[in-house]
């Protein structure tokens, strides 16, 4: 078998088990007995499981992140005058769109998102280079629509917006009970515009009186 056969047989493998099992819950030895290879090939190819981890996760939002730095170009071509609105959803709507399919890949993305909850100190320095473009253009935009926000204010509300949306795709079943069946997740038309009015109406609102003021603007 060749290196990029072994390589692709490894991220299919540990991609099931990760999304059905877990991080923790698949050992090494799992992985590579299921896809038929050594430990040694692991480690050569991705050097350690969260690595692992996160290449597969890059691959499944590689789509999804294009996808929002597309909307991101299209939107400061426009020129000034940035909706808010608009913003957010460049931001929120393709991956409310990928994981809104049943394709099996979605659901991957969903399954690795509620397991990658629970190791993100772990792999901080990888989904920092998964996310990290991104954010940072979702950042800048957001300032350019928000003058009157400080940064620091504004990270706050962008982890709220980021936190809500993971905790969604956790609990797709919790806003159905919540509602007795009047809202589900996989609308994901009514899911997209609640969650942009939402967050449009939080990120207008003035900063805290005791919000730490500050002239930098770190963001592109």
């Amino acid at each position: 078998m060749s290196s990029p056969d072994t390589k692709q047989r490894i991220l299919d493998t540990a991609e099931r088990l990760f999304a059905d099992k877990g991080f923790a819950e698949t050992s090494l030895r799992t992985l590579t007995q299921e896809a038929q290879v050594n430990l040694a090939a692991v480690h050569y190819h991705f050097g350690s499981k969260e690595r692992l981890f996160a290449e597969i996760l890059g691959r499944i939002v590689a789509p999804v992140n294009a996808e929002r730095m597309r909307r991101f170009d299209a939107l400061r071509a426009g020129g000034e005058g940035l909706r808010l609105e608009a913003v957010i959803e460049a931001f929120l709507a393709p991956a409310i769109e990928f994981t809104s399919d049943d394709s099996v890949r979605a659901r991957h993305l969903r399954q690795l998102i509620s397991r990658m909850q629970m190791h993100r100190e772990s792999m901080h320095d990888e989904l920092l280079a998964i996310f990290g473009e991104v954010v940072n253009r979702f950042s800048g935009l957001l300032l350019q629509s928000l003058p009157h926000l400080d940064p620091a204010t504004l990270c706050w509300r962008i982890h709220f917006l980021i936190g809500s949306m993971c905790f969604t795709f956790n609990d797709p079943k919790g806003i159905e009970q919540l509602s007795r069946g009047l809202c589900r997740v996989d609308d994901g038309p009514s899911f997209l515009d609640q969650m942009v009015a939402a967050f449009a109406g939080a990120f207008r609102a003035p900063a805290p009186e005791n919000a730490v003021q500050t002239p930098s603007r770190p963001f592109a």
